[in-house]
C-alpha cells in the first residue's frame, strides 16, 4: 500500500543527464550572455537558477554551455 504513494511519475520533469561540454569554446560567460541577449547579469543568473542550467566556475568566470543557453532563450 505505501509503495503506491512513493512511486515516481513516468512523465516527470527531470532533465536527462547529457554530457555537456564545459570547455570555454563551448560555453558563454555570464557577461557574454547578458550582452548577446540584451539583459542584465542578475537576470541571467535568475534564469540559470530557475531553469536548473548547470554552470562551472573557472577563476573569475562562470561558464554556461552554449547549447543550454541557446535552447533557453529560443524558447522564451
Amino acid at each position: 500500500y505505501m509503495d503506491e504513494h512513493f512511486k515516481t511519475k513516468v512523465g516527470s520533469r527531470k532533465r536527462k543527464k547529457e554530457a555537456l561540454s564545459f570547455e570555454p569554446k563551448d560555453c558563454y560567460t555570464i557577461g557574454e550572455i547578458a550582452k548577446k541577449f540584451h539583459i542584465n547579469d542578475s537576470s541571467v543568473f535568475k534564469h540559470i537558477r530557475r531553469h536548473s542550467i548547470p554552470t562551472r566556475q573557472i577563476g573569475n568566470y562562470v561558464y554556461v554551455p552554449k547549447s543550454e543557453i541557446d535552447k533557453l532563450y529560443k524558447s522564451l
